[in-house]
Parts: structure tokens; C-alpha cells; sequence
């Protein structure tokens, strides 16, 4: 059999916790499985499926200029992909097939003022791969849509590194988000398809979150043995 496509990566924080999990919940109870099966490569994986993980309803401008990192699916929001870089490979992730180069500051310069032209666009999701992993690029991308598209009013980050390895996320995030929390509404999408995924250190780093203004909300994945009903 051929072998998976999609690298197994798991954060050393994961994995202390997979086992702790095991240890504590024994490996058949839900709460082992519901971080085993989204993390875990599996042959299933190499199964043949109808439909390919291609990008948002095929959305991304087909660009050699920084428009390759943008998809539209809205009127009123635009997508930003600035990474594939994440401390954790989700066996079930839409942007495993996704080919995207490095954002330059050129490319966030132009990015942002094409933001600024359409008065129409009122949020812009960021996303990858993890953002919150690539601050030293999502910093900077986001005083420029700041400072060139005032009309966006919602930045929403998309990112799982607060439950996967919540002491990566560094202090320069928090003090962007406190320095522009009144010039526009930060909001971090993080999909928590777990109740075990809570760890005290992933609530702390929620909870930090929300001190500096940020508005928190979850994006749950239905998944098979994790959070359905085939529950031992």
C-alpha cells in the first residue's frame, strides 16, 4: 500500500496530552479518541473519495501577483492565506493539496490597498495553515489593512494553536491585539472539537485572549468517533 500522502505531525504538547489522556481515560474512551483520530495518519486516508480537498469552491484568484494568496467567497469578506506552517497536521484538513509561497511585505502592501478599493468588504478571515504560529507575518499584514483599508472592520484569525501548543503563542500577538483592539474587531476562530481539548493551559491563553479584546468563538468539525454519537 502506498504510503500517506499527508505527514503525521503532532506538537510535543499534543502528544504529552495524548498520553496523559490515555493514561488517565484509558486508550478506548472517547477522550483518548477524540485526540487519536484527529491526529493520527491512517491508511483509511488513502482511500479514494469523490470529491478532492480543493480550495474554498475553487475561490483563489489564479495570480502571480499577491492576489494567489486571496479567495472571495463573499461580498462583504475576503480570505488571506499567509501560511501552511501548523504544530499540528488535522487528518481531516481542506488545505493539505494547497501550494502557496511566502507572503513578502510587498505583497502585504499590495494586498491591503486592494482591500481598501472595495468599499463593499467589511471582514477579512486570515488564515493557512496556523497565523497565530506566523506572527512575525501576520503582525505586520495586519497595521497595513490598518493603515490602507479602513473600510475592514472585523479581522477574524483562524488558528488551533491556543488547544495545540498554547505556550508558542507569542507576547508581540497580545500587544498587537491590545494596541488596534480600537481601531477594529479582532476575532479568533479556533475549532474545538473536544471537550478534553480545554486543557487548564489552553484556557489560559483564551483567557488572555480576551483581555486584550479579542472575541473568541468556535468552528466545531462533525467528526466520526470524535464528537458524533459512536461513543463507546
Amino acid at each position: 500500500m502506498d504510503t500517506i500522502h499527508f505527514q503525521e505531525l503532532i506538537s510535543p504538547y499534543l502528544r504529552n496530552l495524548m498520553e496523559k489522556v490515555k493514561n488517565e481515560y484509558g486508550e478506548n474512551s472517547a477522550e483518548y479518541r477524540a485526540l487519536y483520530y484527529q491526529y493520527v495518519a491512517s491508511d483509511a486516508e488513502l482511500l479514494v473519495n469523490k470529491e478532492h480537498n480543493a480550495k474554498h469552491y475553487e475561490a483563489g484568484y489564479e495570480s502571480d501577483s499577491a492576489l494567489r494568496f486571496m479567495e472571495r467567497l463573499y461580498k462583504r469578506q475576503a480570505t488571506i492565506d499567509i501560511t501552511l506552517a501548523c504544530v499540528a497536521h488535522c487528518r481531516y484538513c481542506l488545505r493539505q493539496n494547497y501550494n502557496l509561497g511566502a507572503l513578502s511585505e510587498k505583497d502585504m502592501v499590495e494586498i491591503s490597498q486592494i482591500l481598501g478599493e472595495d468599499p463593499f468588504l467589511k471582514e477579512i478571515l486570515i488564515t493557512g495553515g496556523d497565523p497565530l504560529l506566523a506572527y512575525k507575518t501576520l503582525i505586520p499584514l495586519v497595521e497595513y489593512i490598518i493603515q490602507n483599508a479602513p473600510n475592514i472592520r472585523i479581522i477574524r484569525i483562524g488558528s488551533r494553536l491556543p488547544v495545540q501548543e498554547p505556550d508558542m503563542m507569542a507576547d508581540e500577538l497580545f500587544d498587537c491585539f491590545e494596541r488596534n483592539r480600537n481601531k477594529v474587531t479582532f476575532e479568533v476562530a479556533m475549532q474545538i472539537n473536544h471537550a478534553i481539548e480545554l486543557q487548564p493551559e489552553a484556557r489560559n491563553q483564551i483567557e488572555r485572549l480576551k483581555s486584550v479584546g479579542v472575541r473568541l468563538y468556535a468552528q466545531n468539525v462533525l467528526l466520526k468517533n470524535i464528537n458524533d454519537s459512536n461513543f463507546p
